[in-house]
């Protein structure tokens, strides 16, 4: 456990250092996703750490099974293209809070969650890319303008039962939607979106 607390430590710091602080930014790229995955999952599950899976997986919670994993690679490609065509590229760069940077926050954790490409880790994966969204591109309104956003999620039982029962109604909706309905269209995220913005808070640097 102390070792797995350790990796998602030294994962978050390297996501941030790419994605938020270099300059310029890497911005995001499956190659980003697969190296934090990496670094996530070293020495305890190296066997596929920094790989998408090749095999069928359910999830622990839901105990449903998830995508075909002939499939990821598509839909990893094309959520990280949306993502740098509707977001990183278009996005203020003034500095501003943007209102729907907890929309967009959730829209992308959603859909690493949905797709689900590692064998393990997808859950921490994806709060990662949430954080890393947020921390780039809102700026909390408080006294220093240095201070940014993030959603520390799972304090406690109570906080970790609901991100569960929220994401669990979000794969619902997005069987229903995948394929069907515009991705921009998507309402998949809409209610952990309300999560995110309640639990976000600003803090001067994460690490």
């Amino acid at each position: 456990a102390r070792r797995e607390v350790l990796q998602h430590a030294h994962a978050l710091a390297y996501f941030f250092d790419r994605f938020i602080e270099e300059c310029p930014p890497e911005g995001l790229s499956e190659e980003l996703l697969l190296s934090t995955h990496k670094i996530l999952c070293a020495g305890w599950e190296d066997s596929f750490a920094g790989k998408y899976r090749d095999c069928r997986v359910a999830t622990k919670f839901e105990r449903t099974e998830c995508m075909r994993a002939e499939a990821i690679p598509d839909y990893m490609a094309r959520m990280v293209k949306d993502f740098n065509e509707q977001v990183d590229l278009r996005w203020p760069r003034s500095g501003a809070t943007t209102p729907n940077v907890f929309t967009v926050a959730a829209r992308y954790h959603n859909q690493l969650a949905m797709i689900h490409p590692f064998v393990d880790g997808n859950g921490r994966m994806s709060r990662i890319l949430l954080n890393g969204i947020l921390f780039k591109y809102s700026r909390a309104d408080c006294s220093s303008p240095s201070q940014r956003l993030v959603a520390p999620i799972g304090k406690d039982l109570d906080e970790k039962w609901e991100y569960l029962d929220t994401t669990t109604s979000a794969s619902k909706v997005f069987r229903d939607e995948d394929m069907e309905v515009p991705f921009a269209k998507q309402t998949y995220h809409e209610k952990f979106a309300k999560m995110v913005r309640n639990k976000g808070r600003g803090i001067a640097r994460l690490y």
